[in-house]
């Protein structure tokens, strides 16, 4: 199908009001990962269905608010997480698009999966088989800067080949391809940075 890329904000990066009514009034959405980001960008008025929820401790009360809302997704960073979304989803009878957090850089936990552990595909047969989960996505945060096309080449692929591997498994589509922040873009100008000696 086609491609329709999507630029999301970091709202822990920009957590100024401002800041984010300009970046969300040129069509940017939102990836929040905690409560009060998540309620920094409701009082902004950012509709559930451009929210990204990522992070590696939700808290049960933002959960309920997302799953019932119906935000874009829930991105799970361990293995407790899918049980505890699937019972807060059973509870308002909500069924919550989700996808699982990948990292080929072997720091799992807080940046998610690690690709090559046979137990990530275990809990992404856990998912698929939970009737109050609709698996939609796969997130990945390198972690450190990507400077080069090579550098993002090599965050992208272990991506893209796990979802290649889970269709040819288990006839699993990848709708959503989030391949998070760590993209090294000048923030500051060269005036400013004169500016600042």
């Amino acid at each position: 199908g086609e491609l329709h890329p999507t630029v999301c904000c970091s709202v822990k990066t920009y957590p100024v009001p401002g800041v984010l009514s300009l970046l969300l009034a040129q069509g940017a959405q939102a990836e929040v990962i905690s409560e009060h980001e998540l309620w920094l960008v409701r009082q902004l008025g950012v509709p559930a269905a451009h929210i990204v929820f990522n992070g590696p401790a939700k808290s049960d009360a933002a959960l309920k608010w997302a799953i019932e809302a119906g935000v874009k997704a829930i991105h799970f960073n361990h293995p407790e997480e899918v049980a505890r979304v699937s019972a807060l989803a059973a509870q308002l009878g909500k069924r919550v698009k989700v996808g699982l957090r990948l990292t080929s850089t072997g720091v799992a936990g807080q940046f998610g999966f690690a690709v090559a552990d046979p137990a990530t595909w275990d809990t992404l047969r856990r998912v698929l088989d939970d009737p109050w989960l609709d698996m939609v996505s796969l997130h990945g945060h390198r972690g450190f800067y990507m400077r080069t096309a090579a550098d993002v080449r090599s965050h992208l692929w272990p991506m893209l080949e796990f979802a290649r591997q889970a269709n040819q498994r288990w006839g699993w589509s990848c709708k959503l391809l989030d391949v998070g922040g760590s993209l090294a873009i000048p923030t500051v100008s060269a005036l400013d940075k004169r500016a600042a000696r």
